[in-house]
């Protein structure tokens, strides 16, 4: 935001660019990583199931696009003269939201980002920036979503008279988690009479950063509503116990 790298804006907590080289981990010195976390979403809960194993992270990309549009009166500019950036913005917002639904599975496309200017009330925005959060666990949907959502912006971008600009600004391959230790978490849980289901995960986590270098699995416990990162986040009590159960059992003769 204020344009500083992460070692400039770092430098102040204890961040220094030597240290990095000495910091990273020593795949040799672990075993692996198994990370028990709440699911962030609601369809361990809405299905009834108490816990989860995780087999892979989808893929990830984000994007910022910025809408260019002229300013005007709001009063006295006719709606069919107008080249408003919020409105050509809105439908494509709208648009990504089809996108996402029309790919399927576990696809998801989020805009939580959107910066209007000039922001009076009664002049037409002349500009519009909005970012796009785009997740899915296959390559093959990734490839395709991200061509469907370039075409959906320029296709209204040149409908509504505009201009555009999308930019890439993150991509994260999907990130398989170590089928072994998946394995084990599930035959861990039938040993003590429970049957789990294995999932994907829409979040990224620790496991997502650690799977390249470790052997890595997830568990995953119901969350109310899918509520997380606030006051209101809610697992049972006797889930997080089956998880820890799950886990001991799973690596308690290692």
């Amino acid at each position: 935001r204020h344009g500083q790298s992460y070692l400039e804006a770092g430098r102040e907590f204890g961040v220094r660019g030597d240290d990095i080289a000495g910091e990273q981990i020593d795949a040799a010195a672990y075993t692996g990583l198994v990370e028990v976390h709440a699911e962030q979403g609601r369809s361990l809960w809405d299905k009834g199931e108490r816990v989860a194993a995780v087999r892979l992270i989808n893929g990830r990309r984000q994007y910022s696009v910025s809408v260019r549009g002229h300013e005007n009166h709001a009063g006295s500019t006719a709606m069919p003269g107008r080249r408003d950036a919020l409105a050509a913005s809105a439908e494509m917002i709208l648009a990504l939201e089809s996108v996402a639904i029309e790919l399927g599975g576990s696809t998801v496309i989020t805009v939580g980002s959107l910066d209007v200017r000039p922001g009076a009330v009664n002049v037409i925005p002349g500009g519009a920036t909005f970012s796009i959060d785009f997740r899915a666990p296959e390559e093959s949907i990734i490839s395709n979503g991200d061509t469907r959502i370039r075409a959906q912006i320029e296709e209204i971008t040149a409908r509504r008279g505009v201009e555009s600009i999308t930019t890439e600004s993150e991509a994260i391959a999907r990130m398989p988690l170590d089928e072994h230790l998946c394995q084990r978490l599930a035959r861990a849980a039938n040993d003590i009479g429970e049957t789990i289901p294995v999932v994907t995960s829409g979040a990224l986590h620790d496991a997502a950063i650690l799977a390249p270098l470790v052997p890595t699995a997830m568990l995953f416990v119901a969350s109310k509503d899918g509520i997380s990162h606030n006051p209101n986040e809610f697992s049972r009590t006797e889930d997080i116990a089956l998880a820890a159960r799950i886990l001991t059992t799973a690596f308690e003769s290692s």
